[in-house]
């Protein structure tokens, strides 16, 4: 009898509290996504869910003044390669073509690490574009200063972002 009392009071403990701290505001930064600011954005159309290359993705102001800026804080110190850009669907010409590569460890000094005079082609079959950077670099900031799109005179768009 004793044990069904320990059974039932260890059910209502666990149901009261919880079994998982699902709701805690401390999570590992392994567990959160980067976090990406922009130069200017269209109302809702900001940049806050390219790491999950979501549609309709970032809009910049219309028409953008460039040069616009994406500005990504990893939340720790990683090894970066390359940064990968994931056109709008259908949007060729609203894609960045023109843009530079800058890199920081405190998010106020930047160190210029790569960039691309024309990125409005694929160059993966997934269908994003790879910018690789002069030479791997470690750093929690990294900040995509863009010159000019791929044609459009109203938008600069971007659906996806990937830091590899």
């Amino acid at each position: 009898m004793k044990i069904n009392t320990l059974v039932v009071s260890t059910f209502f403990l666990i149901a009261a509290t919880g079994c998982s701290d699902s709701n805690n505001s401390t999570k590992s930064v392994a567990s959160r996504s980067p976090i990406v600011t922009a130069s200017s954005k269209i109302e809702k159309l900001g940049p806050e869910g390219l790491f999950e290359a979501a549609q309709p993705g970032w809009h910049s102001a219309s028409p953008p003044t460039y040069p616009e800026s994406l500005t990504v804080d990893l939340l720790a110190p990683q090894e970066v390669k390359f940064i990968g850009l994931l056109q709008q669907d259908g949007q060729l010409a609203r894609a960045p073509k023109s843009l530079r590569i800058e890199t920081s460890s405190d998010g106020k000094t930047w160190t210029e690490a790569g960039g691309a005079d024309d990125a409005c082609a694929p160059n993966k079959p997934d269908g994003w574009v790879n910018i690789d950077l002069a030479k791997p670099i470690t750093a929690q900031h990294i900040r995509i200063v863009i010159f000019s799109n791929c044609g459009d005179t109203q938008f600069l768009t971007l659906r996806g972002l990937r830091v590899g």
